[in-house]
């Protein structure tokens, strides 16, 4: 519960925070469609006036009420919405995309830039598929094909992003040739230029058969991610074949204007994450620099060459006093001190791995000692 608390609060602070400053902010609900693999239709409605029809290849505009500009791409089936102030509170709900195909140049269906509050909520993505035709040598994407958060440099102070009850089926990013690695099969989270902190907040959501090359399910970089009571199953990507954790050395911009480092956190709580593939690393997670919890979840079959279900690519990301209460099957079948019987975890499989200067092999189990032989007693006295 301690844990769970801790992991939780940074994100409250920031709903708080927003909360706080923002007491006339403009909360915008839209819901979008592109079904069937047909033009987007759909509509927003701001602090529930008029809705405005966001609708027609090329179309654009600026939402009433807001300083929000949203904008439909030639496509006609991708969108972005950019907050052009911290007072904007930007919702998607009850949306539905599904049989989309489109190239890898293409920008992600949904883009939502510099917006401090942001939410998508019981929504769906079936059957996505970004290929990697390069119409006449166009700039590939270097995000996944459902949902791209991306901050700005307008935001210096704290900011979030909430998913909740969302559902991705069969989404598919065809392995690039072009040398561009594409980032989150379901959510591709990205800080970018933003000054102040990314947090993130996923709950009852569900990924299956979803992939990517960084990120199968989810790529966050440079933000706090929390993902809790969601179901991962057979998703794939290079690297995190649920997902991609990156915490780069950038610095928060404080409101004191003191700038300081901060290394991002990564909270897995009371999910399910089942037969993971990577390429390379982290056949469920992988994460590259950052303080890592993991808490009452079970991890099952994953496969990669490093990092069969969790993969920590530094030993200062393994605190075991935060991996507590979880179950791994499956996964790698070499013991390490990283994969011990404590605080609550149930081994059966060694399920977080990392550099082999982190931890310490256990030596192969001895053979158990033949049976004894039977007393002597005994033979004599039984009847024949």
């Amino acid at each position: 519960m301690a844990n769970a608390m801790k992991c939780t609060l940074p994100v409250l602070v920031a709903l708080l925070a927003v909360a706080l400053v923002q007491p006339s902010a403009a909360e915008t609900v839209c819901m979008l469609s592109a079904v069937a693999g047909v033009a987007l239709t759909g509509t927003c409605s701001t602090n529930g006036g008029a809705p405005t029809s966001i609708t027609g290849a090329g179309s654009s505009g600026v939402l009433p009420g807001t300083s929000i500009t949203y904008s439909v791409n030639a496509n006609a089936r991708a969108s972005r919405f950019v907050c052009a102030s911290n007072n904007d509170v930007l919702t998607f709900k009850a949306s539905v995309w599904s049989d989309q195909t489109f190239n890898i140049c293409e920008p992600s269906l949904l883009e939502i830039v510099g917006c401090s509050g942001a939410t998508v909520a019981n929504s769906t993505f079936t059957g996505i598929t970004r290929n990697i035709a390069q119409p006449g040598g166009c700039a590939p994407s270097i995000y996944g094909p459902c949902i791209a958060v991306l901050g700005v440099q307008r935001q210096t102070g704290n900011w979030w992003f909430f998913s909740t009850s969302n559902t991705f089926t069969s989404v598919i990013t065809d392995l690039s040739t072009t040398g561009v690695t594409r980032r989150g099969g379901a959510f591709a989270l990205d800080r970018a230029q933003s000054g102040g902190k990314m947090n993130v907040l996923v709950v009852s959501s569900t990924f299956t058969s979803v992939s990517c090359d960084s990120g199968g399910g989810i790529s966050a970089t440079d933000a706090d991610l929390t993902v809790r009571n969601s179901t991962w199953t057979s998703n794939l990507a290079v690297n995190g074949g649920c997902i991609h954790f990156q915490s780069l050395q950038k610095k928060d911009f404080l409101l004191d204007g003191i700038l300081t480092s901060a290394i991002r956190k990564i909270s897995l709580e009371r999910s399910t994450f089942t037969t993971g593939t990577a390429n390379n690393q982290g056949g469920l997670v992988a994460v590259y620099r950052g303080n890592v919890s993991i808490s009452g979840s079970t991890f099952t079959q994953g496969e990669a060459p490093m990092g069969e279900c969790v993969w920590l690519n530094e030993c200062a990301s393994y605190t075991k006093d935060q991996i507590v209460g979880n179950t791994w099957t499956e996964c790698s079948t070499t013991f390490t001190t990283w994969c011990q019987g404590n605080y609550g975890n149930v081994w059966t499989s060694c399920g977080v791995e990392g550099p082999p200067e982190c931890s310490t092999q256990f030596p192969s189990p001895p053979s158990p000692p033949p049976s004894p032989p039977p007393a002597l007693g005994g033979i004599l006295g039984r009847k024949l």
